[in-house]
């Protein structure tokens, strides 16, 4: 019997309109099933291809990020990134990963439906195939796509945690490869 085994990575804090959000990264060690991890409110995903380069989208210019979104409709978390990365960046994803899950204590959430304490799951994905790009069906928004080498990823990810998030990942990558 396999139980969820996570190991803390890092913790840290930001401070989004005013209000101080607590976070701290966890990497998935082993698991069971990814889905007794609740409430998962938002997932994304670091999708490569077979030339090892991570996809990254972007909506707005200069502005780049991992694709994903939140859960609708009682998805799993790994409905949630296949759907969101084909909604966003019109690609088919092969196979899908847990990462690393990121707890958010914010006890000052103006989104009462999330919570103060929630989690957002990181996942390693392999690409399957790439389509012609199209306008998300749900924002009717063009993202931009682009493959990049993972030595450039925290040029274009600002994210407190993208450096941990890239190492965990190609870690990740050597084993199942």
């Amino acid at each position: 019997n396999r139980i969820i085994y996570l190991k803390k990575v890092r913790k840290f804090e930001r401070i989004s309109n005013g209000k101080k959000i607590n976070r701290e990264l966890f990497a998935i060690e082993e698991f069971e099933d990814i889905n007794k991890i609740s409430p998962i409110t938002q997932v994304s995903g670091l999708c490569f291809d077979e030339n090892r380069k991570v996809l990254i989208v972007s909506s707005k210019p200069g502005k780049w990020g991992l694709p994903g979104g939140k859960p609708e409709n009682n998805e799993t978390a790994e409905e949630t990134l296949r759907r969101e990365v084909k909604e966003e960046a019109c690609v088919n994803l092969k196979k899908v990963f847990p990462l690393a899950f990121v707890k958010v204590n914010f006890p000052e959430n103006p989104n009462k439906s999330e919570g103060n304490i929630f989690y957002q799951g990181r996942y390693l994905a392999l690409v399957d195939s790439v389509d012609t790009i199209e306008k998300d069906p749900v924002t009717g928004i063009k993202f931009k796509r682009i493959f990049i080498s993972p030595e450039k990823f925290t040029e274009y990810i600002r994210w407190s945690d993208a450096s941990e998030l890239i190492s965990m990942a190609i870690k990740k990558l050597r084993e199942i490869r």
